[in-house]
């Protein structure tokens, strides 16, 4: 039964990106449907399981944390009386957006029961890694099925750009940039930046795996010794790794994504410093880290990254205003109801409402998820989000710097979270279903693998 649940849990990692990041209704509902129907089996799985892990091995404060975060999700499409509101702008929203205004919170109660029903899902993939993944062989499996999908996904969007100037996405025809730049490279993605998260958090599984190779723990040797061991190990496993990194690098630049090329830059150095730090390598071993990023980041740019170098100039010389305006909009929605939130999913029904003559295309994103978060769910509830979140980064973070083996596993959710947590202030890549599962998927395998065997304990099963 494991078994089977293991191969459905690697099924939905390698598919959730191939069909527009799932962020369609006919892609998202198969692959709810998936992670219920292994979360069943692994339900069974743990209940016929002679051994089964306890205490360290069960998020206990985050799961928490999320519980009321989802509760008031859900108290929010409740009809009271008491919810109604005496704002004047409040009182006119049945006439502006011909909802029936029953006191519910939730603005739109359809949207808010997809986005608790998409929460649920992320934190079943959760719960599922930080089970499979207290076995190592499992969680090297699950890194290798992220690493194959990525390199799909990244393939299939060199062909686009060489074929149709990445202006089409399966059956869906993008908008060209402004100027008359062809189209954004996306991948299997619509957006470019949503692509540049993914593709992000897939390179950052492979700078970790190169540097656990590159500087695992031997016996004492000379350099030339040493050199040698480092080169035969990139000509094997390590090499793949490195064609992979090549390849999702290459799509990341072609992105042309700020946002996304800057948070993994931070995300991969902070990554490699505290690994090194922890797994004590040295001033030398971590100055070569640092400089085998420097300098294959600087080859990438060179090779491709103009796209990148233009529209960087362009935001020094005219600004970001579309993204000024959308922050301004959704602070003055926040401002209106601060401690409730409008319900999950509403910024598209509340931008018909708060657009300003300045932001002349239609959108459904807010462009900063913690805006977007406090929005829909409330300031207290947005931050107990938060704070689940940031209680497992914590808990990565101690494995890394805890395990004398291994250690890059932990290091992975950590250093997704640094890359998911600023790219977030200015786009939305993890409220995409493909790139909020993978990084669910991840810090589930890191908390999993943040304790070593000895720590974790094991009772029998009571069935």
């Amino acid at each position: 039964m494991r078994y089977l649940t293991g191969i459905i849990f690697l099924l939905i990692l390698a598919t959730a990106p191939l069909p527009l990041a799932s962020n369609r209704d006919w892609a998202w509902s198969p692959l709810s449907f998936l992670v219920g129907l292994m979360l069943i089996f692994l339900a069974v799985s743990a209940a016929i399981q002679v051994r089964q892990p306890k205490n360290q091995i069960f998020p206990l404060l985050p799961a928490i944390a999320i519980s009321i975060v989802v509760l008031w999700a859900i108290i929010q499409t409740i009809a009271m009386p008491l919810w109604l509101d005496s704002n004047p702008l409040l009182a006119s929203l049945p006439a502006t957006l011909k909802l029936a205004h029953d006191g519910r919170i939730a603005i739109d109660v359809e949207r808010a029961w997809t986005g608790i029903m998409r929460i649920l899902a992320y934190v079943g993939v959760f719960w599922a890694a930080s089970q499979l993944c207290t076995d190592r062989a499992f969680a090297n499996r699950m890194c290798w099925t992220i690493i194959a999908a990525g390199i799909v996904v990244t393939t299939y969007g060199f062909v686009m750009q060489v074929s149709v100037r990445s202006c089409i996405v399966l059956t869906v025809i993008k908008r060209p940039l402004e100027g008359g730049d062809p189209c954004s490279f996306s991948g299997t993605f619509v957006n470019s930046g949503n692509y540049a998260t993914y593709a992000g958090l897939v390179s950052l599984i492979c700078v970790a795996q190169l540097h656990a190779l590159i500087f695992r723990p031997d016996p004492p040797a000379n350099r030339r010794t040493r050199l040698l061991q480092i080169l035969t190990r990139l000509s094997g496993k390590g090499g793949i790794y490195l064609c992979a990194l090549i390849v999702l690098q290459g799509g990341l630049l072609f992105s042309a994504s700020r946002a996304g090329i800057a948070a993994f830059v931070i995300a991969a150095g902070i990554m490699i410093a505290l690994l090194s730090a922890s797994q004590r390598h040295g001033r030398a071993s971590t100055l070569a880290s640092f400089s085998m990023i420097l300098i294959f980041m600087v080859i990438m740019l060179i090779i491709g990254g103009e796209g990148v170098i233009k529209r960087s100039f362009g935001l020094l010389i005219e600004g970001d205003r579309d993204r000024v305006s959308l922050f301004g909009l959704s602070l003055q929605a926040i401002s209106l109801r601060p401690w409730t939130g409008w319900g999950v999913g509403s910024f598209e029904v509340i931008y018909s409402i708060f657009q300003t003559p300045a932001l002349v295309p239609q959108y459904d994103k807010a462009h900063n998820t913690y805006l977007e978060n406090a929005m829909d769910l409330g300031i207290p509830a947005s931050i107990l989000l938060e704070v689940a979140i940031f209680l497992v980064a914590v808990r990565c973070f101690r494995g890394m710097r805890s395990r004398t083996h291994h250690a890059h596993y932990p290091a992975i959710g950590f250093g997704c979270t640094v890359l998911v947590g600023l790219q977030a202030f200015v786009d939305f890549g993890v409220q995409i279903p493909a790139v909020a599962g993978l990084y669910a998927a991840l810090l589930g395998m890191s908390w999993a693998q943040s304790w070593s065997s000895r720590q974790v304990e094991y009772s029998p099963s009571t069935t």
